[in-house]
């Protein structure tokens, strides 16, 4: 076992047991927030113990069982990562491509490769085959295998041995010595946990299987690339822990509070509840407009069908309907009624003065500035400056002086 492993477990950390497949298993010791891989073994060589769920510490040189491992892991990940291919060495000859594939690293999707993974992938790659592309496994699109790997400056090196029995790894290695293909991109499964890096939450690769390394256009798939690379000498800080989650809301609590006091300890939750009841309380508003509006025309209508009528029962001139109409006013039909009888009233009244005093003297009257002279009830009726309740005061004069 590497000595950095055997430290950790000598110091109390606790050690999980990771299938990483093809028959073989890792051990990975977790202390003070940093993980150590150990080898690479084969089952052949017999296990200290396989448990794959639980989580063991070193006493008294013998394992213990601790408990079951945290559910802070996610398992069985797909795991793929795409950088570019860094002091890429060509031999045409051999038609070899000798590059980096993995280096410790911070891709775009938010996972952290660690130095002992790297250390880890490794181990895992001569062998591996590449592919044109990751979509296509197919045996034609195979192009070349990995015969040699190493580990160099943190650096995970592979050198690629091209086939020269199929056109498409000539084409894909003569594309690579043109440029045209600068990526290589790692197609794996494996775990990862949430840990905080340099004060951010990011998913930190717990162990990984290598399925292939493929060579790919520039770009491949975006969240796979990788954003940052850390060197040996300037690895970033990792801290175990629990990621906070948005802070609860206590239903019991919030029943007693006022708006305001809401506002003050939800104000995010606050303003998105009040945007859809601002809405809908501007619609019930002007939803409200339009009844009110459609309400009073229907009023409107209404009292003028029955001023109409009430003027069809008139039966007179057209002067003395255009008096008593003036004077039918109000907002009710009953309104209406009233001050309709007050007006055939009053008419009726003139009426039946007229028709008793004949041979009645002409009076003088001055209106606006105007003198005017009647002689008949018939003239002061017909006179448009007067009121009706003036008309009335000068036909009774006429009459009785």
């Amino acid at each position: 076992m590497p000595q950095a492993f055997d430290n950790c477990v000598s110091g109390g950390g606790r050690v999980r047991t990771k299938d990483v497949g093809d028959g073989k298993y890792m051990h990975i010791c977790f202390l003070n927030g940093k993980s150590v891989a150990g080898e690479v073994k084969t089952k052949k060589e017999g296990l200290e113990f396989d448990d794959m769920e639980n989580e063991y510490i070193k006493k008294d040189g013998k394992w213990e069982k601790i408990g079951p491992i945290k559910n802070d892991e996610s398992k069985n990940l797909n795991l793929q990562t795409t950088m570019s291919i860094l002091e890429g060495t060509i031999n045409e000859d051999k038609m070899t491509v000798e590059a980096c594939v993995l280096t410790p690293c911070l891709s775009l999707n938010n996972r952290y490769y660690s130095p002992h993974i790297v250390e880890t992938a490794v181990s895992q790659l001569i062998g591996l085959k590449s592919f044109a592309d990751h979509n296509d496994r197919s045996i034609r699109n195979t192009i070349a295998k990995i015969v040699n790997a190493r580990l160099e400056d943190g650096r995970a090196i592979a050198t690629f041995k091209f086939s020269k029995a199929r056109d498409i790894a000539e084409s894909v290695f003569t594309r690579i010595k043109e440029g045209l293909i600068t990526d290589v991109s790692i197609a794996a499964s494996g775990a990862t946990k949430r840990v905080k890096m340099n004060g951010d939450w990011v998913d930190e690769v717990q162990d990984i299987h290598l399925h292939s390394v493929d060579f790919v256009s520039e770009g491949g798939v975006p969240e796979a690339k990788v954003m940052r690379v850390f060197e040996s000498n300037a690895l970033p800080t990792i801290e175990e822990g629990q990621e906070e989650l948005p802070k609860e809301i206590n239903t019991k609590e919030v029943t007693k509070m006022t708006i305001d006091e809401l506002r003050t300890q939800y104000p995010e939750l606050v303003t998105e509840l009040e945007k859809p009841i601002s809405e809908l309380k501007t619609q019930v508003e002007t939803l409200t407009k339009t009844i009110d509006e459609a309400k009073a025309k229907e009023q409107e209508k209404k009292l003028a069908d029955y001023k109409g009528t009430l003027m069809a029962t008139i039966v007179e001139s057209d002067t003395i309907k255009s008096l008593i109409e003036k004077k039918i006013i109000g907002t009710t039909e009953e309104e209406l009624k009233k001050s309709f009888d007050s007006a055939v009233a009053e008419v009726n009244v003139i009426k039946e003065a007229t028709t008793k005093i004949v041979g009645i003297p002409a009076i003088d009257v001055t209106k606006n500035g105007k003198k005017k002279q009647f002689k008949s009830s018939q003239e002061i009726l017909n006179d448009d400056e007067l009121s009706m309740g003036e008309k009335s005061l000068l036909i009774h004069k006429l009459w009785f002086g």
